[in-house]
């Protein structure tokens, strides 16, 4: 999340979960600006907080009933929002819940169950245009990736776009980076 940079403000946090939604459900809600249209959501958390004299505030957030972020199989994402209460500023974020373990003797763990992990090394580049790679170019990438099967990519030797990470969460992709 953006910081928020002013001092004794106070800033609303809100979590929204959409219902239900199937593998499009993000690529419709997206603006052209990769904003998050919220509305048609349900509102399942909200908590206030004064920002300190950083001007930076920060929040707990209590949550039940979670619907956990589940790899390819339901890769359910929540919608945090912080909200500016003197100015209406906002700023969003995309999350999915989950929990992952590794062990060395039985290999990776998303929340709780084995989960072989299969999957490809990806580099963030093109002949001609080297790794300024449009949306249309990740996407198609990402199309690739989930017609072989894989469930997770690793992404190799740099930082990518988030625009790539925002994907992964998506489709469901364990991400290695």
């Amino acid at each position: 999340m953006p910081e928020i940079m002013f001092p004794g403000q106070e800033v609303c946090f809100a979590v929204f979960a959409p219902k239900g939604y199937g593998r499009a459900f993000w690529k419709e809600q997206k603006a052209a600006d990769d904003s998050i249209n919220t509305e048609g959501m349900e509102k399942i958390a909200e908590v206030s907080a004064e920002s300190d004299e950083n001007g930076k505030a920060a929040a707990v957030l209590t949550l039940s009933d979670i619907r956990l972020w589940n790899g390819v199989k339901d890769p359910y994402l929540y919608v945090v929002k912080a909200k500016l209460a003197g100015n209406g500023e906002t700023a969003e974020k995309r999350i999915g819940l989950r929990n992952i373990e590794f062990s060395p003797q039985d290999g990776f763990f998303l929340n709780g169950v084995s989960y072989p992990l299969r999957g490809v090394s990806r580099h963030q580049d093109r002949a001609g245009v080297g790794n300024a790679l449009t949306k249309e170019m990740h996407d198609e990438d990402m199309d690739i990736i989930c017609e072989i099967g894989a469930n997770t990519v690793r992404l190799a030797h740099y930082q990518q776009a988030q625009y790539f990470y925002d994907l992964c969460d998506e489709e469901g992709l364990v991400v290695w980076a």
